[in-house]
Parts: C-alpha cells; sequence; structure tokens
C-alpha cells in the first residue's frame, strides 16, 4: 500500500465476474476529499475524474470503475506489474536506446491522444509512466490535467504551476501564462534523456540557475553514453528540449519523425492506436460543434442571466452494488468502510482497446 497525506493506493486481487473464477490483481486509489487541499478538491479532484470517464487508449493505464462513498473516491485500474519508469531505470540502469524509442513513442501516442482530444496532462514524469508484465509502457496518473479549450472553444493558456519541477519547462518556470500541450513535449524530452542517462538533465538545486542553463541550452549527455547514441537519438533529444516554443519539436513531429522511423515496425499505426486516433479527433470535433452552437446562444442571449451549471459527476447517481462492482467491496473493505451511500461514477467495464497483452518482442 502506497501512502500520503490523502491519497492511499491498494492493491486488490479480484475474482473475475465472468465465470472463470480467474484473478486479477487491480490497483485502487483512494482520494480522501476530507484530508486534500480546498484547492485540489475545488478544481483537479473534479477535473482528473471528468478526464478519466473519457480516456480510452492502448498505451493509457485502463481506468477499470470509479466509485464515490462521501467523502471518498475510489479509482480501480489495471496493475502495473513492472512499477514505474523511475524504479525501471533505477534498478536497470540506462535503457537501450531499441527500447527507449519503442517506449517514448507509446509514450507520444499517448500524449497525442490526450492533445487531440483538447486535453494536456501537465504531469509528464517518470513516476507516471508505467510498465506492464510484457514491458509495454502505461501513462497514469491525471491529477492535473485539463482541458487546454473552454465551452466556446477558445483556447486556454495555463497559469498555475503543475507538475515536478525537474521536468517544468522554462516557459512554465517563467511564470506567466503558457501553452500546456507544448510544455508536455519538453517534459517528455526529459524522460527521454533520463531513460538514455540515468540522470536528469538539469540541476533544480537553484531554480534561477536551471532556468538559466535551459535557456543557454546547456544540456549534455554523460560520456559513458554519448557515443553509444545514433545521431538522430541525440538530435531528437535535444529537439524536445528546445527553450523556444515555436521551434520544439511537436507530438507529431516526434512520431513521424527520422529516429522513430529508424524501426520499421513503428512507422505506422497498429489497428489500436489507430482506433484510439480516430476516436480522439472525433470527439473534439463533437466538442468543436457544441462549442459553436454556445458561441451562437450567447450571442443571441447575452442579456439573459446564465444557465445554472451543470450537477456534478455522479449527482443523482444511484447506489449500485450488483455483481458487476465486487471490486468496490474489495476496496472499501481494504479501507474499513461501509457500503452504504456509495456513488457509481463509471460502471466496471472491460477496456475497449487494451494492448496489455502485447508482446513487446513481437512488435
Amino acid at each position: 500500500m502506497l501512502m500520503s497525506r490523502f491519497i492511499l493506493v491498494y492493491l486488490l486481487d479480484h475474482e473475475k465476474s465472468d465465470g472463470t473464477n480467474q484473478r486479477i490483481q487491480l490497483a485502487c486509489k483512494l482520494v480522501d476529499a476530507s484530508k486534500a487541499p480546498k484547492d485540489f478538491v475545488r478544481k483537479f479532484l473534479p477535473r482528473e475524474l471528468d478526464i478519466l470517464v473519457r480516456l480510452n487508449h492502448p498505451h493509457i493505464i485502463h481506468v477499470h470503475s470509479i466509485f464515490q462513498k462521501k467523502h471518498k473516491y475510489f479509482i480501480v485500474m489495471r496493475f502495473a506489474e513492472n512499477g514505474d519508469l523511475l524504479e525501471y531505470v533505477l534498478n536497470h540502469g540506462e535503457v537501450s536506446e531499441e527500447r527507449s524509442r519503442f517506449w517514448i513513442r507509446q509514450m507520444a501516442l499517448a500524449v497525442q491522444y490526450l492533445h487531440e482530444m483538447g486535453i494536456a496532462h501537465r504531469d509528464l514524469k517518470c513516476e507516471n509512466i508505467l510498465i506492464t508484465e510484457l514491458l509495454n509502457c502505461k501513462l497514469a496518473d491525471f491529477g492535473f490535467a485539463r482541458f487546454v479549450i473552454d465551452e466556446t472553444g477558445a483556447p486556454i493558456l495555463s497559469a498555475t504551476y503543475c507538475g515536478s519541477l525537474t521536468y517544468a519547462a522554462p516557459e512554465v518556470l517563467r511564470g506567466l501564462p503558457y501553452d500546456p500541450k507544448i510544455s508536455d513535449m519538453w517534459s517528455l524530452g526529459v524522460i527521454l534523456y533520463v531513460m538514455f542517462n540515468k540522470s536528469m538533465p538539469f540541476d533544480d538545486a537553484n531554480v534561477k540557475k536551471m532556468y538559466e542553463r535551459q535557456m543557454n541550452k546547456r544540456v549534455r549527455f554523460r560520456t559513458k553514453v554519448v557515443d553509444k547514441l545514433t545521431t538522430q537519438a541525440k538530435v531528437t533529444t535535444f529537439a524536445m528540449l528546445e527553450p523556444m516554443t515555436s521551434k520544439r519539436m511537436t507530438v507529431d513531429e516526434l512520431i513521424g519523425g527520422e529516429w522513430v522511423a529508424m524501426d520499421p515496425k513503428l512507422r505506422q499505426l497498429n489497428a489500436l492506436e489507430r482506433s484510439a486516433l480516430e476516436q480522439a479527433r472525433a470527439t473534439f470535433s463533437q466538442l468543436q460543434e457544441k462549442a459553436a452552437a454556445a458561441r451562437y446562444v450567447t450571442q443571441m442571449q447575452h442579456n439573459r442571466p446564465p444557465s445554472p451549471p451543470p450537477p456534478p459527476i455522479g449527482h443523482g447517481t444511484k447506489p449500485t452494488l450488483g455483481g458487476g462492482n465486487t471490486i468496490i467491496q474489495e476496496a472499501i473493505s481494504a479501507d474499513q468502510a461501509g457500503l452504504s451511500k456509495l456513488n457509481v461514477i463509471m460502471q466496471s467495464q472491460q477496456p475497449a482497446i487494451d494492448s496489455s497483452n502485447i508482446d513487446t518482442t513481437q512488435q
């Protein structure tokens, strides 16, 4: 069980309800809103829940179900058998260029999917990249994620410092409003650097000096690895760690770039990846249509009082404790809580698309 002041993570041993008697392990993230900062409860937690129920991508951790009991939220998700990327690097050392290419492409596809949905992650780091039994990567932890367009379709810049200092882009450190999608790419560049070097590209002991080094492009590969990497790998890393946002490598450029294409198997999307991307674009198109309608209504009714806000997620949902929801009973038992007044925010479901059983050695 992992712990923080208001978040607990339990490992659940769950028996499937499909009659196979097969047992699987799931992770349950328990958020106790009564112990969390008010700003987190008011802003970040609702955003995370709203975003989680929308996601379905082979390289994003699958959320099985979400429940609420009073001030506690239970987020049940796939368990990653090999921990997170930081643990992997610390235990195994520098990641080979071949595997780094494979993993960074998986993460780039997950980020591309989010961006196409109009969502920025804003907390990309090695600790939020989980590794499955078959050594596939899954992006996780959407606590700082947010939509980058408002209800009228207008872009939203971020003004809040989010994420971890060592992964923060220079425009974030500057303290001015920034485009979080572009900043996501910087963080992804830091992750790539860490995989290659088993070290951080910048020392965060002094933020001012760190910012100066970022802006002056003072980043070097470790002597022990610099000659082992291809020129394309180093060029790609530097392009992602470009301090000028207008010149920084985009996620599409990374996925379609020369370095990723060096592995012929990675040049094309597989069926699951293609389906997810198409769904993301379709979803964003629907959001744009709704935004256009909202703008029209606003123009026509600008003198009328605004409509009341929509109810919160899970509002009015009847408690459901049927056979498909035995997981939450296990989670609540682990938390020593009762079963009364339970809101089902997201029903138990299997992933529509999931690469969990893909063997990386065959890709």
